[in-house]
């Protein structure tokens, strides 16, 4: 559906880019010339993981390509607005003051996904390996925050709250209010000791708030965003997933935490910088279309 609405932009000559998603792996050949006329019809290409890259280089070897990262690091947050819904979210408040550190989770079985959906051993694995380091980190006096990313229907609210066995450790926030957007996610993530997440917004959220967070990457835009920043430690595929690996990439993340939380903390403007990339070469692109006009 994608190749044909972007085929069909590209008949019309109307100038289209790419605003930094991922892209590839390029598994079906028989797509691949399609693929290549699409995107080497494109004013610019701008792709936010470097996995992406090397799949397009590949492909069209002499296109260019802007790696840059998400685009949703190019701004920061408010805080004060945030700030202020937090301290009016009553529950939400003393479930944090009354634990000493906080972990939030994002978990999604895949049941959505057109591959992994079709593997019952890969909802048997998430639902092992979650319960088991939710579990553990319970029992060590964490509390556990779900944060369902905001996909409408879609979203991960039902299965998060299936994991919450009690209201003393666990806390989840709800997927139907609106005054909990986005910006509240990332408010709320920066106050957090740590994040699991296998949705890919809530680990850039976390970079981006300066979290220190283990990723459960189900596809390549995680694992790349990873690789760019020098995160692979903390980074667990969805092959790999297991109690066990789990529970040690948690635990690597506490030992070093200081040093990760450090790491992020001085990539911040970087990061954005890079972020933006993807905006300098939008407006580029549009000033050269107006004085073509």
């Amino acid at each position: 559906s994608y190749l044909y609405t972007y085929d069909l932009i590209r008949s019309m000559k109307k100038p289209y880019m790419f605003y930094a998603p991922s892209m590839g792996p390029f598994n079906i050949q028989s797509r691949n010339e399609w693929r290549k006329r699409v995107i080497s019809g494109a004013k610019a290409v701008a792709l936010r993981d470097p996995i992406s890259a090397r799949h397009v280089t590949k492909l069209l070897p002499n296109i260019k390509v802007y790696q840059t990262l998400d685009s949703e690091i190019q701004h920061d947050i408010e805080i004060t607005t945030n700030e202020r819904k937090l301290n009016l979210y009553s529950e939400l408040k003393v479930f944090l003051d009354s634990h000493k550190r906080c972990v939030g989770i994002t978990i999604t079985d895949l049941l959505w996904h057109p591959i992994h959906s079709k593997d019952n051993k890969v909802q048997q694995s998430i639902g092992n390996s979650f319960t088991y380091i939710l579990e553990r980190l319970t029992e060590n006096g964490y509390g556990i925050v779900f944060i369902p990313q905001l996909y409408g229907v879609g979203n991960d609210y039902e299965l998060m709250k299936s994991y919450c066995v009690n209201s003393k450790d666990y806390f989840i926030i709800p997927d139907n209010d609106e005054r909990y957007d986005t910006y509240f996610q990332q408010y709320l993530i920066g106050q957090l000791y740590a994040v699991i997440g296998m949705r890919y917004h809530s680990n850039i959220f976390s970079a981006k708030m300066g979290t220190p967070f283990i990723s459960v990457s189900y596809e390549q835009k995680m694992r790349g965003f990873m690789e760019k920043m020098y995160l692979s430690n903390y980074c667990l595929s969805l092959e790999e997933l297991n109690p066990a690996a789990l529970l040690d990439k948690f635990l690597l993340l506490e030992k070093n935490y200081a040093e990760y939380k450090n790491f992020l903390n001085s990539k911040h403007n970087q990061m954005k910088k890079e972020s933006y990339k993807t905006t300098d070469v939008l407006i580029e692109e549009i000033d050269e279309i107006k004085e073509s006009r």
